[in-house]
């Protein structure tokens, strides 16, 4: 039974399909490629250049997909079907946006890299993907692994210690996505190679100082000073959180959101749901919502190598409601901070 769907873009084809989380009886719900479709009298993939049309046959297939779920005769497995899918979009969601606002500002870090053809040194075996090389390096200069296609085959290339690119490599899919990922790392002069899941968390510890610069912009002071009027003291915004911390007239400061473990990706957010504050640590996980439907109050706490986050006093511990930006909103507001 397919309880979702969502758009991925699949580096081997250079285009967009449509998966779907199919979940049956005694087996845990997963991810597959959308099942063709039939037309004129031939089977078809679900796949585009175009992500916005792909977006429109995943909501009518949300749509139908949550008829389905709201037809079954047992309440247990409606509840439980219905989190499963919100769980996976959310999640899909979440990491869409922080990977857009990673690569804006990885686009950002590298503007002053200017690509000069001149300077692209390619060996023998190079020299007849060179246009094709300089179509990449124009898009992205400060790359240092890129892929190409010509006709139906793809090569990898590598930028060697010396400032020069290696001979063509043979792709697979693992390397296309390592390309994908250094438009992002080599941004932030990380390794695309490396585990994508600590070098994400690497980023977002290079993007926190950026996001406390966001309570300078009067518009972001505006947005803050109307959340606090509507009685929100947290704002989520992807991967950070716009913290009102009353505790000696501190006022607003950035804290971390929770990316993995209780609370992270693996529940679905529970967003009539409250933060109990208990300390002052630095990173807050949200309300979320468990497998089995149980909700829970998010709260606040210090990653594992930051030592035990300081208690607040009795007095002073806080629940607090919060909200959630769009992503799009994010990217924005990251582009209006101006790279020395």
């Amino acid at each position: 039974m397919i309880i979702a769907a969502r758009t991925v873009f699949d580096h081997w084809l250079d285009c967009w399909r449509v998966y779907v989380l199919a979940s049956s009886d005694g087996k845990s719900a997963s991810w597959r490629m959308a099942p063709p479709v039939a037309r004129d009298g031939a089977f078809f993939a679900i796949a585009s250049r175009i992500r916005e049309e792909l977006e429109e046959t995943c909501r009518l297939m949300n749509e139908q997909a949550a008829l389905q779920i709201d037809a079954l005769a047992s309440d247990e497995q409606r509840v439980s079907l219905r989190l499963k899918a919100e769980k996976a979009l959310q999640a899909a969601s979440r990491l869409a946006d922080e990977e857009s606002l990673m690569l804006a500002q990885a686009k950002a870090r590298k503007a002053r890299t200017v690509f000069n053809e001149a300077d692209l040194a390619l060996s023998a075996k190079a020299e007849e993907y060179r246009d094709l090389i300089v179509e990449k390096l124009r898009d992205h200069p400060y790359v240092n692994l890129i892929s190409v296609r010509r006709e139906n085959h793809r090569r990898i290339f590598a930028k060697l210690k010396n400032g020069s690119w290696s001979d063509p490599m043979w792709a697979d899919r693992k390397l296309l996505v390592a390309c994908y990922r250094a438009t992002i790392a080599n941004g932030f002069d990380l390794n695309s190679m490396s585990h994508w899941g600590k070098t994400k968390a690497e980023i977002r510890q290079i993007l926190l100082p950026r996001a406390a610069q966001l309570l300078q912009l009067e518009g972001v002071k505006q947005l803050l000073a109307d959340a606090l009027a509507r009685g929100q003291r947290a704002v989520v915004m992807g991967s950070f959180v716009f913290w009102y911390e009353s505790f000696n007239n501190v006022g607003w400061l950035v804290k971390e959101r929770a990316a993995d473990g209780t609370g992270g990706d693996t529940d679905a957010v529970w967003r009539e749901g409250k933060i109990v504050s208990k300390n002052h640590g630095r990173i807050v996980v949200l309300p979320y919502t468990k497998d089995n439907g149980e909700n829970v109050n998010g709260h606040t706490k210090n990653s594992a190598h930051d030592g035990k986050a300081k208690p607040r006093h009795p007095d002073d511990v806080v629940e607090i409601p919060f909200e959630e930006l769009k992503g799009d909103l994010m990217i924005s507001l990251f582009g209006e901070l101006q790279y020395e």
